[in-house]
């Protein structure tokens, strides 16, 4: 309710008395309360009590000499108990200095009146009770002693009044603040009696509205979150700086462990031991295999995972089929959900060093597949895309790609983002291109055309393109940690291989159901892949003539290299097994030893100049690699051929590499006298032309298997020459080769130190057998025209 006080110059004290035994007079519609406040330059630097009452008096004038009244109103519930000055619940004014004279600041309706807003009003406290409680006291003495003194009975009582706020006021500044703090935090929930002073109507009428805590006491709050941080802050450093004298690795320890980190999380806790034993325990084989594949479908990754299960188990049937996608499939494999990935996964050095979403390394089989990219969708943006051309026609190219693939980073490399839309499946990317989001799905030929056949609704809308971009070994995928059970499924997969070369095929009668299990690995039946099962071409028969690569080599060229992956990225997280440099061979042989100790292998007919032979070459290479550069830091040590002292020698530790190697199943395995070795990619076969026959012999780099990170290294320094070889990098252009992040910053420069000294595969090859024709090197020729690439391992034998 809004009320206006008369313009009067002077209002008697008589009729301040009286005031609230007046008749109140009738109240206007608004339900607000009026409160009329004669500002006296004595008291407004002091707590004054306002009598307020809600309705039956909202008009109450409170003690003043000044000769002008100002108004205020008050929105809000007001309590009305204030009774003759006695009253607990009262409204306390903490008033700023105002002067008669001075402006409120506001001369519009709905104008904040700055000088007004400096007055809190909140509901009674403690403190505040307490204190008009000893008020009340002090004007009870001073009415008793001035009993006599009739009509001035009032004033006195005021004057007292003031005399007490005087003296409560005098106490100290320290006292008064922690006073007001804690007035404030125990009223904070009583926003409704807290005003602020708005101009509602012309002339010196106000609005009160409620003031937050947070508003009425913000610079409180901000002084005491500054201290706070600072307290922090200073109690921060003094710990950090007690830890300091126990060590700085350990100061170091505690703020790396302040921060996220972005190294993958250790893998769950699981039953110790070999793998091989683990699987024969449970029953069946956890095999990875996509989302896409069922149990009863024949797809080649699924015949391969029953391959697996007929040599593990002697029975076909004993795997259990886990889905996986291309975003969580190596975080399955590294947390030991499956115990192998058949999800058409492409063998990349970068994977077999650190893969990217588990940040560690894995092993790879054989390749199983030769794949590769191939568009698919409108014939014009097909065109498009395999010309790589964005202009013209080619403007409104949008290509369907699946993330976290390396077709992804295949795509990303040869197209801007805009011209790239990202899918989670086949699936996906069929229902984008339908609705027009891209015009051309980028996948595996073979996954394509085995999903297509169910898709009638796409026959004739769309072609698939006659270009493959890129080469995609794909193998199967097992952990590092036990490489023997790597080993056998590679030599599942040289299984099928071999039963394809040597026409055997799938007879559930020679299909060995084992009575007993072992985990021998010289106990098992490999061939059971194949009469369990069938031989490679059994297997892909249908899509064996989509790709040539994916026919059994009759002698053509055979040298591949498996993609580099991308070495030369900067990876925040770091060189893949990062806590296995220090300890792996790699880093002591720089550090300790100072020099390669290089075994040759020398075949019984070798007629050549020793020094200039493919596998000293490939040891000096090495040696490049190591040493930045210097192919003269290796020490050479010859071993006759059908010699098994070479490997001897290469499991005591005498020499750190053997060139010359033959991929061999006996020494792929441990034996009582000999532990495992790792080969890498073959870099030679026998051939009767170029003088020596091994008789389809794959000759290699033999390392100890107990180092992966060492053998990934020699591995790579073989894929090096062949690389070279793929992209024209001569010698004296070995600038260009990548540079290498994954094996650390003592090596990133290493396969441009090999090729720097031993150039690409061909000049290496002319080294020791001068200019020989093309046609006449027989298996030593690079593939690249996509011809046949398939070829079993010496060592398997029919055991019927």
């Amino acid at each position: 309710m809004t009320m206006h006080q008369s313009n009067d110059d002077t209002i008697p004290s008589g009729d301040q008395s009286s005031a609230p035994n007046a008749e109140p007079p009738s109240a206007p519609p608004e339900s607000k309360t009026a409160v009329s406040v004669m500002p006296n330059e004595q008291d407004l630097d002091n707590q004054i009590i306002m009598n307020a009452d809600h309705v039956e008096q909202p008009s109450v004038t409170v003690t003043g000499t000044s000769t002008t009244a100002q108004n205020y109103i008050f929105e809000g519930e007001i309590d009305n108990d204030f009774v003759d000055g006695a009253a607990s619940n009262n409204l306390i004014a903490k008033q700023g200095h105002l002067s008669d004279g001075d402006e409120i600041g506001a001369v519009h309706v709905d104008e904040q009146a700055p000088q007004l807003n400096r007055r809190y009003y909140m509901r009674p406290s403690v403190l505040a009770r307490n204190a008009r409680a000893r008020q009340e006291r002090a004007r009870n003495r001073r009415r008793q002693e001035t009993a006599d003194a009739g009509d001035n009975r009032e004033t006195q009582t005021s004057q007292s009044g003031r005399e007490t706020s005087t003296s409560y006021d005098g106490r100290s500044t320290l006292v008064r603040a922690i006073s007001t703090l804690f007035a404030s935090v125990w009223n904070a929930e009583n926003q409704e009696g807290l005003v602020s002073a708005t101009l509602v109507e012309e002339g010196e009428v106000f609005e009160a509205k409620p003031v937050g805590f947070l508003e009425r006491k913000w610079k409180t709050f901000a002084v005491g979150m500054c201290f706070f941080l600072v307290l922090l802050a200073v109690l921060l450093s003094v710990f950090i700086a007690k830890e300091a004298t126990e060590g700085p690795e350990k100061v170091l320890t505690i703020i790396s462990s302040m921060q996220p980190s972005m190294q993958p999380s250790s893998p769950p806790s699981f039953t110790p031991g070999p793998t091989l034993e683990i699987v024969q325990t449970r029953g069946h084989v956890l095999c990875g295999l996509p989302s896409t594949i069922r149990e009863s479908d024949e797809d080649l990754p699924l015949d391969l995972c029953r391959a697996i299960a007929a040599v593990l188990f002697g029975s076909p049937k004993k795997f259990e089929a886990v889905q996986v996608n291309s975003a969580n499939r190596f975080q399955q494999l590294h947390g030991r959900s499956v115990d192998l990935l058949l999800s058409r996964d492409t063998h990349t050095v970068e994977r077999e060093v650190r893969e990217r979403t588990t940040g560690v390394g894995f092993t790879f089989s054989s390749p199983y597949y030769y794949d590769g990219v191939a568009y698919y969708g409108s014939e014009t943006f097909v065109r498009c895309a395999e010309e790589e051309k964005r202009f013209d026609e080619c403007d409104l190219l949008r290509i369907c790609v699946t993330d976290s693939t390396t077709h992804y980073g295949i795509i990303e490399s040869s197209f801007p983002p805009d011209f790239v839309a990202v899918g989670s499946s086949l699936g996906e990317m069929a229902a984008m291109l339908l609705n027009g989001t891209c015009n051309v799905i980028a996948t595996n030929p073979s996954i394509l055309l085995k999903w297509l056949k169910n898709k009638k609704n796409l026959d004739g809308k769309f072609v698939l393109g006659n270009k493959t971009i890129e080469k995609e070994p794909l193998a199967i995928v097992t952990r590092k940690d036990d490489r023997e059970f790597s080993d056998i499924l590679n030599w599942v997969v040289q299984s099928t291989f071999y039963g394809a070369e040597q026409e055997l095929t799938k007879d559930s009668s020679l299909c060995q159901n084992y009575t007993n299990l072992t985990s021998r690995v010289s106990d098992l039946n490999f061939l059971n892949a194949v009469y369990c099962v069938g031989n490679y071409g059994e297997l892909c028969e249908e899509i064996l003539h989509h790709l040539g690569m994916n026919n059994m080599n009759d002698g053509t060229g055979m040298l591949y290299a498996i993609p580099f992956g991308e070495l030369d990225s900067e990876d925040p997280d770091g060189p893949g097994d990062i806590m296995n440099i220090s300890a792996s061979l790699l880093n002591r042989i720089g550090n300790e030893k100072g020099a390669l100790n290089c075994g040759v292998i020398v075949p019984h007919n070798f007629t050549w100049n020793f020094e200039n032979s493919i596998s000293v070459t490939y040891c000096r290479t090495v040696a490049a690699a190591l040493f930045n550069g210097d192919f003269k830091r290796v020490k050479l040590l010859k071993f006759t051929e059908n010699d098994e002292s070479s490997f001897v020698a290469l499991n005591n530790g005498t020499i750190d590499v053997l060139a010359g190697a033959k991929i061999q199943l006996k020494y792929d395995f441990a034996s009582p006298l000999l532990g495992g070795f790792h080969f890498s990619t073959h870099y030679y076969h026998g051939n009767q032309t170029a003088g020596y026959d091994l008789s389809f012999s794959f000759v290699s780099l033999a390392t100890r298997e107990d180092d992966a990170l060492f053998s990934s290294f020699v591995n790579c320094v073989v894929l090096a020459t062949m690389y070279a070889e793929e992209n024209g990098i001569k010698q004296k252009r070995s600038k260009e080769m990548p540079l290498l992040s994954i094996f650390g910053d003592d090596h990133i420069w290493a396969v441009r130190d090999a090729v720097g000294y031993s150039g690409s595969y061909d000049q290496v090859y002319k080294k020791q057998f001068g200019q020989v024709a093309e046609e006449d090197r027989g298996m030593n020729i690079l593939n690249e025209r996509g011809g046949p690439q398939i070829h079993s391992f010496p060592g398997l034998s029919d055991k019927r």
